[in-house]
């Protein structure tokens, strides 16, 4: 009963109260199917607000997970029977997939002419059946539905058992999509996970019949194949993947250009257990990286021996850096027609108590790899911005020419660390030569801008090892170059090869016409500098002059 003084409220107030206060998402749409209001209920689940949806098509919140197949059953229900329940994975405004007990009802006019649709969800994440969800966390991939590393390793286990005890083959593949973090990170989480359900669209069939195929993890997946007649028959299979990755994958009307780092492991050839089948796979497939992607490789037991070697070497480089273990060694840089020295190549030296000397080709790469290069490279700025203070206190007008890692150029802040170090020993930045390689400015989309920004401070700035890598001429001129290193494997040569000649003449004349200094590397004898000389090289360091050398060795030179 109301009191005198009260209303009741309208019927039409009250339905909009309810589907104001509901728990339930209700979505209603027009005949197209977009989006004209949503609930407070639809905001929790989804995560999306009533302004960021209105308008927009309800297939925003799809997952990627059902195929057209499913859609059209769906829809042909609706237009049929004027309704549809059933169970659907949706995602949320997060990225997260979750499960949703859909209804959806068509509404009509009295002229029985469709007007809008009316969509109402019921979250039901939380209410699978515990056992089941526990199921599949344990034994299934929740994007893919794929067997996920738990159940690999079972099945794995299995078939081992059963070829010992038939006497038969096995065979493993691991494979992971190159530059698909790179996708995921550009385009998002949504299209990297419909990417990696299109992948196993694409895989699976093929391999149903003969093999079992698992997600591992991120973009690495597994197939096992059992029975296995021959070695041959997987490599014919990892020749298909390739094949398959060379076309494009279309999402959204985009399209996706990516390929595959493929590894092969056999039972009993290779490995006795799961385990090792794994982790040989995983070095197989490493090494197929290693050597340029988009291929395969068989697993060999010296790839185990290497990998071993280098994690030694990572233990004893940490060790190295903690007990100053590791020298500095400076090589002169010579000005050809005046015969001075007009800077120096600080070179990083790595000397063990019990071994000697370990060759930088061996180190630097397993630090580089490591993570070590950043903390190895800082000190190494930091110890020669002491040292070139001091010279420069002294009179001595030199430049100091300092490596700079792919790795470590990469860091976002890497100008403001470099000048920072610099700075902390009261040194300045224009005393200071950065080498780069053609990796590394063709690797990173900002290098024009960080290039800009270390030329600002003072640096001067030169292309190491010219010559090796696979720099284009049109991006050449863009870059704020000082200098050009011709690699020591053309100086070696001269001047009686005819194609090192004209390799390095080629050099100097476009480090003239781009204004840029020429200096070569690795020169060893009067033939090799009066050549280089007749060019107009400008500079040289190398074995003829001097070897590189501790800094007091070194300073005599200059004195």
């Amino acid at each position: 009963m109301h009191s005198s003084n009260e209303s009741p409220l309208s019927e039409f107030k009250l339905i909009i109260k309810a589907f104001e206060i509901i728990d339930e998402g209700i979505m209603i749409t027009d005949n197209k199917k977009k989006i004209l209001m949503v609930n407070k209920g639809f905001e929790i689940i989804t995560g999306y607000t009533q302004s960021e949806i209105i308008g927009k098509d309800p297939k925003i919140i799809s997952s990627g997970w059902h195929d057209r197949t499913f859609y059209q059953s769906m829809w042909k229900s609706v237009f049929q029977n004027n309704s549809w329940k059933g169970e659907i994975k949706d995602r949320r405004k997060n990225g997260e997939i979750y499960v949703q007990l859909l209804y959806i009802y068509a509404v009509k006019d009295e002229q029985d002419k469709l007007t809008n649709f009316i969509g109402i969800y019921n979250d039901i994440t939380e209410k699978y059946d515990a056992q089941n969800r526990i199921n599949i966390l344990t034994h299934t991939d929740n994007l893919t539905n794929l067997p996920n590393r738990n159940s690999l390793m079972i099945k794995l286990a299995n078939a081992i058992k059963l070829a010992k005890h038939n006497n038969l083959k096995l065979g493993l593949m691991l494979f992971d999509m190159d530059n698909f973090k790179k996708i995921n990170d550009s385009a998002g989480h949504k299209v990297g996970d419909i990417l990696l359900i299109q992948v196993v669209e694409k895989i699976k069939p093929s391999i149903d019949k003969i093999g079992t195929m698992a997600r591992l993890g991120a973009d690495t997946f597994a197939i096992v194949f059992e029975k296995l007649k021959q070695i041959q028959d997987m490599v014919s299979f990892a020749q298909q993947i390739l094949e398959i990755f060379e076309q494009p994958f279309i999402i959204e009307n985009q399209e996706y250009y990516v390929s595959a780092s493929i590894g092969l492991c056999f039972y009993p050839e290779d490995s006795q257990t799961a385990e090792e089948m794994v982790q040989y796979a995983d070095v197989a497939m490493n090494r197929a990286k290693d050597l340029g992607k988009n291929r395969y490789e068989l697993y060999t037991h010296a790839q185990s021996q290497r990998i071993r070697e280098n994690i030694i070497i990572e233990n004893s480089l940490r060790k190295a850096i903690q007990n100053n273990q590791l020298l500095i060694y400076y090589q002169p840089q010579v000005d050809i027609n005046a015969g001075i020295i007009t800077g120096c190549e600080a070179l990083l030296r790595w000397n063990q108590p019990e071994k000697g000397f370990t060759p930088p080709d061996i180190f630097i790469p397993i630090a580089e790899e490591s993570g070590l290069i950043n903390s190895i490279e800082e000190w190494l700025l930091g110890e020669t911005a002491k040292l070139i203070k001091q010279w420069k206190d002294r009179g001595f007008n030199l430049l100091m020419s300092v490596n700079i890692s792919n790795h470590r150029f990469k860091i976002s802040d890497f100008v403001e660390k470099t000048r920072d170090i610099i700075e902390s020993k009261q040194a300045k930045c224009e005393w200071f030569e950065l080498e780069l390689t053609e990796r590394i400015i063709m690797d990173h989309k900002d290098v024009i801008n960080k290039l800009d920004q270390l030329k600002k401070l003072g640096f001067q700035l030169a292309l190491d090892d010219f010559g090796t890598g696979y720099s284009s001429l049109a991006y050449l001129k863009k870059f704020n170059i000082d200098k050009l290193k011709i690699d020591k494997s053309f100086i070696q040569d001269l001047p009686d090869d005819a194609q090192s000649r004209d390799i390095v003449r080629a050099i100097v004349s476009l480090a003239d016409s781009l204004n840029m200094v020429s200096i070569a590397e690795g020169a060893e004898t009067k033939e090799q500098l009066d050549f280089l000389s007749a060019l107009n090289c400008k500079a040289y360091q190398g074995y003829y002059y001097s070897k590189p050398v501790p800094v007091d060795e070194f300073e005599k030179l200059l004195q």
